[in-house]
């Protein structure tokens, strides 16, 4: 490709864009498994050989935030550590709110974000925590690989993506506002391009150190397609608590969106059980508990009133004190 068809190429934006875009992922390939670079194929940016472990996009965004082990590829976390808590969609996240409060040392936070609007207060608050008890320009080793903030949606696949925002923040999606649409807070007001990561590679940077996994999924209506983007490494979960249209309502938003009753057949398919379902307005909040989950909940999530799932966290350590297993709905 030499650097005057790159030239007439960029007199078109779009075309840039694109090719700077295309140019930019191929040297990144190049940089971290120099093999893949004779895989690749540039058109479509699909790898020709699935023996040869090609380093994937999950892993290069995750590596860019969170330390890596370079004997194992898996995350760097303090040996405090034993839980991870993920925030998919985080906006305001009130899981940080809980560890700004506590200071939990067997917690690590990690929040999902791809909108600027919210996604750069996080970031700023996600520093100012990993910053805190700083001696003479030395961070704390604990409280400084304990939060963590990605400007990445996910999804089922992997890759780059349309991601609406809405005419409020709270409702922009990757998902595409349906024709059927009536609610002014879903109809986008701006497109911007995002990068897409999938569950199941995340998944597979957590060290098998970790004990527990509990993940919150709020992602304006791609809440299932997040699920099956997990594929088999969803038994790896705990939990997961995620917002679906309901059932009793016949409202659409967006196009291809999680309905409850898909959720529900879909996790029951890959062993979790049902715990609670929650209504608010014309969605629900459903909890979903790993069959094999035994517990005991961690501390971080079963004690604070104020977390936003609270109820729910509360029935499962409720049954776990009881009973030494949850109950159905």
């Amino acid at each position: 490709m030499t650097n005057r068809f790159v030239l007439k190429m960029c007199r078109r934006k779009s075309y840039c864009q694109i090719m700077v875009t295309v140019m930019a992922m191929f040297t990144v390939m190049q940089f971290v498994y120099p093999r893949c670079a004779t895989l690749m194929n540039i058109k479509t940016l699909q790898l020709k050989n699935a023996d040869y472990p090609c380093t994937s996009i999950t892993q290069i965004i995750a590596t860019s935030t969170i330390p890596t082990n370079q004997e194992n590829g898996t995350m760097k976390l303090p040996h405090t550590i034993k839980t991870v808590v993920i925030d998919i969609g985080a906006r305001q996240s009130k899981y940080l709110n809980i560890l700004e409060k506590s200071e939990d040392p067997t917690v690590a936070l990690i929040l999902f974000d791809p909108l600027p609007a919210s996604g750069i207060p996080l970031q700023k608050r996600v520093a100012e925590y990993n910053m805190r008890g700083q001696a003479q320009n030395w961070l704390d080793q604990t409280k400084s690989g304990q939060a963590f903030m990605v400007r990445a949606a996910m999804g089922e696949i992997e890759g780059v993506a349309d991601f609406n925002i809405g005419t409020g923040p709270a409702c922009s999606s990757i998902l595409k506002t349906s024709s059927e649409n009536k609610f002014w807070c879903a109809n986008a007001k701006e497109t911007i391009k995002v990068p897409i990561m999938t569950l199941k590679n995340f998944l597979a940077l957590i060290p098998e150190s970790i004990e527990q996994i509990h993940i919150k999924v709020d992602t304006e209506g791609a809440d299932l397609a997040v699920l099956r983007g997990a594929g088999d490494s969803i038994h790896k979960v705990n939990t997961f608590v995620i917002e679906c249209n309901s059932d009793d309502e016949k409202v659409k938003f967006r196009d291809g969106e999680c309905v409850q009753s898909d959720a529900s057949s879909y996790m029951e398919e890959k062993e979790f059980h049902t715990l609670d379902v929650e209504s608010q307005g014309h969605l629900v909040n459903m909890f979903f508990v790993n069959s094999k989950y035994k517990g005991p909940l961690p501390k971080f999530l079963a004690k604070d009133p104020n977390q936003e799932y609270s109820s729910f966290y509360k029935k499962l350590n409720h049954d776990f004190s009881a009973h030494g297993k949850y109950h159905e709905v």
